[in-house]
């Protein structure tokens, strides 16, 4: 009998596995094994809750089988981190905060069984906050604590902290039943975020204190030891409450594009990316760092993701999470999360570009100097080009590419990995598919490994459950590869592949070929059955011709086109911005107004005295280059007696010029002399969340020059509180209906 309750207890222990990780004096994370500093990148995941788990049946998704396939992309991106969240206080609790066992739960112990099989760590934010039913909201199935309170009380109203705490205990002893261990002993959980996102109250430093050290105190009377986040992000202001309390660092959470344009932005994004300040408030000195979510949302090319990367480095982030990873079934239709859209096949060259940043994760060291764009596109072992829509790693053993490039590579001989899009000198491939090459330990041959081409068929921001945004097409390609000791040259397709002296060998199809089918020509998508290879072209006709009499001019703004593509300031710490298109009555054309109530300056605003509306206008100036125009012509009026706005044109480096110019209360033609304009600075739109980002371009501060109107990209229209005397800065507003360049 003793023999078997010692052999009980060995099991035991053996199922509550030391933890990975600790934090030393500094509140540097390091590994406990050999005390080096952590580094963690990879993605959330959602599939075992809320909108994810319903897409995956809207595919008719395996999705024990989809945890699967889309962690083995993480692996081969060489991601080994995931963030869990976990709809648990909508969907696997009562009122009580009491633990329901469902599918829900059972795929949260898939996930971490099938994540820790690839050695892939993992932040655990079990406490969501938002709903688990949007965006359908036609779900009534939730039954957990949020169902029956308001985010704020679950800060401040003392049963549903009970409940809170109650569910948290719960969900950290219960024993995963694929792996044996309760939660708390995941080994490689490393972290557990006390809540997503919460309602902060930086006023109510009492209140927030109690709910952050009671919920620390519940996790570790558990016998959890995993390191404890509190987000910061959400209001810079709860910094010193945070700090103060039990946790053991803060969590932040970036996203330059905003979280509302629900289309693609076009433009250099580059330019609002250069600086972190808040990851260096001092109030948080000896406190870890990790970002929870981030994205280059509406964006494909990943040029930012890198870019936002190499800050959070700089800011000393240990673990660092993009929101949120597209599962490979639903990535076609972009069914997770509207304005993001991140997965290995369907977006290669924002995957490739998060590779390269996984990669300056370890190569890249904190506290680096970072320069404003320009000069900051050359950092160590990496270069990141607007101009070539290129994010580069080129270091001695591996070459990873997001485009096309050129560089030499800086030792071939010493090359194992290769990975990309496009073409490079060592390799020449037509398709758009990413590919990986990996040399083998014996030196002479390497395994590729290819993925289809993409089609894009929409924009793939507006999503819906009854579309395609995106199609993989195994056509085939010629690939030329030049390496050393392989010069080869074969026509291939979507696959795994040896590559030696001897050519290429076809040695397996993926997993997921079914889904990478050979493109016949789908007509409800768009394409002309008549050319399988390329898409239906637009009828002349539809183009609109310019005349004689207007080939001297381009419209860059126009209310005809409605508000799809104005960006505008966002109402939050600011001057209220009023933006609308309306129909104007002295001529019956659409035009857009700009409004605002109060454009004196006020200590709370985040923002300047100033509200602006923009679109992007660089797709009408393309074939202007090496022109400049004589005029600016503006059809605009005045409300409530507003004599003044300002007009202004940014490059694509981020510098800009303008004028200001008079209004009256009737709309009329404003010729401006474009000789006479001069530097403004340019507003950052859209806005990031959560306002990491200064109001205006650094780049558009400080200009010389003259305009370089072959790169002008946006042309913006401001109210701006300085061109107001003190007491006439209240109930401002302009109508504006079109804006033309004369050349």
């Amino acid at each position: 009998m003793r023999c078997i309750t010692i052999i009980i207890c060995f099991i035991a222990l053996s199922l509550q596995a030391k933890e990975l990780v600790y934090q030393d004096k500094e509140g540097i994370i390091r590994w406990t094994n050999n005390k080096e500093r952590v580094a963690v990148f990879g993605a959330n995941y959602c599939l075992p809750s809320a909108c994810d788990y319903r897409a995956a049946a809207y595919v008719d998704g395996n999705r024990d089988d989809m945890i699967a396939e889309d962690l083995d992309h993480f692996k081969r991106m060489g991601w080994n981190g995931l963030r869990l969240c976990f709809w648990g206080d909508w969907q696997n609790t009562d009122r009580e905060g009491n633990l329901i066992d469902n599918d829900h739960l059972r795929l949260f112990d898939k996930l971490i069984e099938e994540a820790s099989k690839r050695e892939i760590y993992m932040l655990l934010s079990p406490i969501v906050t938002y709903n688990s039913q949007w965006p359908e909201m036609n779900d009534t199935t939730n039954t957990g604590i949020m169902k029956y309170v308001g985010k704020a009380d679950l800060i401040l109203d003392p049963a549903t902290k009970n409940a809170e705490r109650n569910y948290i205990n719960q969900l950290l002893n219960h024993r995963n039943r694929f792996t044996g261990r309760k939660i708390k002993d995941e080994p490689n959980i490393l972290f557990v975020e006390i809540i997503n996102e919460p309602s902060q109250f930086p006023d109510m430093p009492d209140e927030m204190t109690d709910y952050i050290n009671g919920m620390v105190d519940e996790i570790k009377s558990t016998g959890c030891e995993k390191l404890l986040f509190y987000n910061v992000s959400q209001n810079w202001k709860v910094a010193p409450i945070v700090a103060a309390s039990k946790v053991d660092g803060g969590t932040y959470a970036w996203y330059p594009g905003g979280l509302t344009s629900f289309r693609a932005i076009p433009g250099n994004p580059l330019l609002c990316v250069d600086r972190y300040e808040q990851l260096m408030d001092p109030a948080m000195k000896g406190k870890s760092k990790i970002v929870y979510e981030f994205d280059a949302t509406q964006s494909l090319g990943g040029l930012q993701t890198a870019a936002m990367i190499r800050e959070f480095v700089r800011g000393g982030c240990q673990f660092i999470a993009m929101f949120s990873y597209d599962m490979l079934r639903t990535a076609p239709k972009n069914l997770g999360w509207d304005v993001q859209y991140t997965n290995m096949v369907y977006t290669p060259r924002k995957a490739v570009a998060s590779m390269i940043g996984a990669e300056m994760m370890k190569r890249w060291k904190p506290g680096q100097p970072n320069e404003y764009y320009p000069k900051n596109n050359k950092f160590g072992d990496f270069r990141i080009s607007y101009d070539e829509d290129l994010v580069l790693l080129n270091s001695t053993d591996s070459y990873y590419h997001s485009g096309d490039a050129k560089d030499k590579p800086k030792n071939i001989s010493e090359l194992r990995h290769i990975a990309g899009v496009g073409t490079s000198p060592m390799i020449e491939y037509s398709g758009n598919g990413i590919y990986f090459l990996d040399r083998s330990a014996d030196g002479f041959s390497w395994t590729l490994d290819l993925f289809p081409d993409i089609l894009a068929l929409d924009d793939p921001f507006h999503p819906s459950a009854y579309k395609d945004v995106s199609i993989a097409d195994a056509r085939k390609h010629v690939m030329n590869v030049r390496l050393p000791g392989i010069e080869v040259s074969d026509t291939i397709y979507a696959g795994k592949y040896t590559v030696d002296a001897n050519g290429f060998k076809r040695i397996a199809d993926h997993p997921q070929q079914d889904l990478y089918s050979s493109y016949k020509g789908w007509p409800t998508h768009g394409a002309d059955s008549r050319y399988p290879d390329r898409w239906k072209y637009n009828d002349w006709y539809t183009q609109i011709q310019p005349t004689e009499e207007t080939s001297n001019l381009i419209t860059v703004l126009n209310a005809c086109d409605g508000l799809k593509m104005i960006d505008y300031t966002r109402n939050f710490e600011s001057p209220e911005c009023r933006v609308r298109l309306i129909r104007t009555l002295d001529g019956m054309n659409n035009a857009y107004e700009l409004k605002t109530p109060d454009l004196t300056e006020n200590p709370e605003w985040r923002t300047a005295a100033d509200v602006t509306f923009q679109t992007y206008c660089g797709d009408k100036l393309w074939n202007r280059k090496g022109s400049v125009p004589k005029y600016i012509k503006i059809w605009a009026k005045g409300l409530n007696g507003t004599d003044k706005a300002l007009v202004n044109f940014m490059d694509k480096n981020g510098r800009a010029f303008g004028s200001a110019f008079n209004l009256t209360n009737s709309m009329q033609e404003i010729t401006i002399d474009v000789s006479s304009v001069s530097t403004f600075p340019a507003v950052v739109l859209p806005q990031d969340w959560p306002g990491v980002c200064s109001y205006y371009y650094p780049q558009s501060k400080n200009v010389s020059g003259k305009p370089d109107w072959d790169n002008i990209e946006l042309v913006q229209v401001s109210l701006r509180g300085n061109l107001y005397p003190d007491g006439q800065k209240h109930d401002k507003g302009i109508i504006v209906e079109k804006i033309i360049l004369e050349y």
